[in-house]
This record gives structure tokens, sequence and C-alpha cells, in this order.
């Protein structure tokens, strides 16, 4: 059986893409369609071949019952996880090719992570909900089942599980907020991130800096997670674009940081080598 390695809808910092073992294959997943915009190819899941220039492999079909939320994969477990709008979540076994379990949440679920050892899922009750209880959903991958759940603010929207295993990062409206996984405790809650809203962000592999996406102008905020600071707001652009941003990754290497302009349909490209980060001028429409 080949080796997998899972990436997900977007780069994130794996130092070891740099080097990888020989007989590792390196894919991208995809899920389709969304369920937050229009578009999308279908139902299912497509599979890039990320060491071939991202070469379309194939198509894995999935009757989806509605559009998707969240997506997220575990090479322990060769499974994905996904989010619907309907307050669903499933699990989807990429081997076997076949839908393991699903269940539904009374406050619904977002754009859920799980751990690199496979043991945890992190859902986020989704950012429609903004009651005392909303926050995170702590699941156990093998069924649904709920372990237990975690206050954070309202509108709980975007998670990322650290490459290392040591934290679950979620973010809320302007919070972003850190639990260990250990015991699930919070290490961290930073307000004042962002503009407006709650917006996608990324972490580096040694978790001591997220890029978080700004709500009102294509941008970023750069949080210093190891004092809890906002150190650094960083624009698109000549002049300040009026448009929110939706998506930020870093290459494997960590040497860029990307942004998208979600209006404008463009990509934005940022030396990281420096900080604060600095525009280098390329940018894809």
């Amino acid at each position: 059986m080949r080796k997998l390695l899972f990436l997900i809808l977007a780069f994130h910092s794996l130092p070891s893409l740099n080097a990888a073992d020989p007989g590792l294959k390196r894919y991208l997943y995809l899920s389709t369609p969304d369920g937050a915009q229009g578009g999308g190819s279908g139902k299912g899941i497509l599979v890039f071949d990320i060491d071939t220039g991202h070469r379309f492999v194939r198509r894995i079909n999935v009757e989806f019952k509605e559009g998707l939320r969240g997506f997220c994969g575990n090479v322990k477990r060769h499974a994905v996880y996904y989010t619907t709008t309907n307050r669903r979540l499933g699990a989807f076994d990429l081997e076997a090719e076949k839908v393991l379990w699903e269940r539904q949440y009374d406050l619904g679920c977002d754009r859920a992570c799980i751990t690199p050892d496979g043991k945890k899922l992190y859902v986020p009750t989704g950012w429609w909900w903004k009651g005392t209880n909303s926050g995170f959903l702590v699941v156990n991958p093998d069924n649904g089942d709920v372990l237990k759940r975690l206050s954070a603010g309202p509108a709980a929207h975007n998670s990322i599980a650290s490459l290392d295993g040591q934290f679950a990062y979620l973010g809320t409206e302007t919070n972003l907020w850190v639990f260990r996984a250990s015991d699930d405790s919070l290490a961290l809650n930073i307000n004042n991130v962002g503009e407006s809203g709650v917006f996608p962000f990324t972490v580096d592999s040694r978790n001591r800096l997220a890029y978080v996406c700004l709500g009102k102008h294509v941008g970023f905020d750069v949080v210093d997670l190891r004092t809890g600071t906002v150190p650094h707001r960083v624009l698109a652009g000549d002049e300040p674009i009026p448009h929110r941003t939706h998506g930020a990754a870093l290459t494997p290497d960590e040497t860029e940081v990307w942004i998208s302009d979600q209006e404008g349909k463009e990509l934005f490209i940022f030396d990281n080598t420096q900080m604060p980060p600095k525009e280098t001028g390329e940018a894809c429409s």
C-alpha cells in the first residue's frame, strides 16, 4: 500500500515535504461543492498529485447530502472528515472509499480540524451561532460522539490543529483562541485580532506566529503567539483595497505568505523571511 500524505485544500507548513521519502506520494484532496458559495464541480473529492505539478488524478464520487463547510484529513486513519451546512459531520475512508459515519449536532459544525495522532476532532459550533455555549465540540473520530464542549467567544468558525499535536486553534469574532490538545485546557485568548467578523488564518510550524485575514481590507494581522500580542498589520497593494480577505496560507518552507482577495479574485504573495512580511509584487489573477 502506498504511503499517503494529506494536504487538504491549502498549503500548510510541513518542513518534511522538502526532503520527502522517495516512497511517499503527496496528494492534495479537495472537496466539492462549497456550502457557502456557488460553483463547484459536482459532488465528491478531487485528487491532485502534488509532485507532478498538481496534476489531476481522479474524482472520488461522494453523495454529500448538502454543501460543505469544512474538510480535514488524517493519514493515520486514512480518512477525511467533512462538515456541512445542515449541522452534519461525517467521516469518509479514502482507501475503502465509503462513508464510515455521519452525525448531526444541535448547534451545528463549521470548519473542523483533527490532531495529527488522529485521536481528537475539534469542531467549531459555527459562525452563525452567538450563544454562550459557542466554541469547540471535542469529538471522537471513531463515531462522532461528543467528548466535551469548550466554551469560547461567539461565531466559532475556523480551526487548525498544530503540526506537532500540541494545540488546537480557533477563530471567533476578532479573537484567536489556543487550546492544549493534551487536556483541552485554554492556553491563550488573544482579542482585537482582525477588523471585523471572523476570517481564515494560518499558523507556522513552531507555534510562534499566526497570520489572520482582515475583514474589511486585503491584508492580514501578524499575531505573536508567544506574547499574545498583534505587532503587525500588513496590507496588500499600493493603496488599501476595501475587500475582505478570505484565505491565508504559508508555503511549505514558510518563506512566503499567500492571501486571497475574494472579491477581486487575486492572490497576493508576501516575503515571510522578514518581519513584517513584505509584498513581493507577485500576484495571480
